[in-house]
């Protein structure tokens, strides 16, 4: 499962003249691009992780985790593919950002990730508890259509081959 974050919990107000402007009247998926929308998804994917890394330690350690694997997992959910892509939907007027954290942990990508920074595999003990606790977390976000991830793939690249 994969969420929608309304733009409002990504993007400052000040952003909502841009918003109107872009909006169209069919489905439309983009990367995020603008600096400020950029630092407060940062934000967004670091309180998130940081949520999840204290329910890990209360729910399922309840233990402290280790501080170089908790900023591993940090560093690699700020790194991540949570969030990067957005899509406007017609029907709702209003703009969703997916994937969800939760789906890049779930689908092991920010797990990868966080072992690349660690230098190693991490501790099973940890990638089992904080799978567990995106699996929650996933249980209550609204799914996306798999359709939009093929458009926002398909998008990514026209405009990789497009850069080049």
């Amino acid at each position: 499962g994969s969420s929608s974050i309304p733009d409002e919990t990504i993007e400052n107000k000040d952003d909502q003249d841009v918003k109107e402007s872009d909006a169209k009247d069919d489905v439309e998926v983009m990367p995020m691009s603008s600096k400020t929308t950029r630092i407060d998804r940062d934000r967004l994917v670091l309180n998130e992780i940081n949520k999840m890394i204290l329910d890990v330690e209360e729910k399922e350690l309840e233990d402290i985790m280790d501080d170089e694997v908790a900023d591993c997992f940090r560093e690699a959910a700020v790194k991540s593919s949570a969030y990067t892509l957005r899509w406007y939907d017609a029907f709702t007027d209003s703009f969703l950002h997916c994937p969800s954290l939760a789906a890049t942990i779930l689908d092991f990508t920010l797990i990868e990730k966080a072992e690349e920074i660690y230098g190693e595999e991490l501790p099973l003990l940890y990638t089992v508890s904080l799978r567990s606790v995106a699996s929650y977390a996933a249980q209550d976000e609204m799914p996306i259509p798999e359709y939009i991830y093929r458009l926002a793939e398909k998008s990514t690249e026209s405009e990789e081959a497009a850069a080049h």
